[in-house]
């Protein structure tokens, strides 16, 4: 099982991509799960809304970050992720399963929302929930 479970972000964006026709998923990153996770997206017709992204040097995460709506979590296991405050710092509020260190950093509706790992309905209503909040970008940084 990955521990960052990109399998399940799909799921739940499939479920998401129903109700928000307009969404738009960025995976950055890169792993022996690619072939697979091309296959799903291909498989749900999903090619013009799942974008995967590879590997991008640190610079540029701050711009996809900032850019943004929200960050998605979907771990099935974590310590303390710098990624939460590299979001943070970039105003960008965080949805994410309640694993490890993240459930500590994240308060539900104050920075972000969590729920439980490997739940794609859960996951995908989280960020529909997340993607009406009107955040305070200033309040994040």
């Amino acid at each position: 099982m990955p521990v960052k479970d990109p399998l399940n972000m799909i799921e739940a964006f499939k479920k998401l991509s129903k109700n928000i026709k307009s969404a738009h998923l960025i995976m950055i990153g890169q792993g022996y799960l690619k072939p697979q996770l091309e296959t799903m997206i291909t498989n749900y017709e999903l090619n013009n809304q799942i974008h995967l992204i590879g590997s991008v040097h640190h610079e540029e995460l701050a711009q996809y970050m900032k850019q943004s709506d929200v960050l998605c979590i979907s771990s099935v296991r974590e310590g303390w992720p710098t990624i939460i405050f590299e979001s943070f710092s970039c105003g960008l509020p965080i949805v994410s399963t309640s694993v490890g260190g993240i459930s500590e950093a994240i308060v539900d509706f104050e920075n972000g929302i969590l729920v439980p790992a490997q739940n794609p309905e859960k996951l995908s209503q989280a960020m529909i929930k997340a993607s009406s909040i009107k955040w305070d970008r200033e309040k994040l940084i």
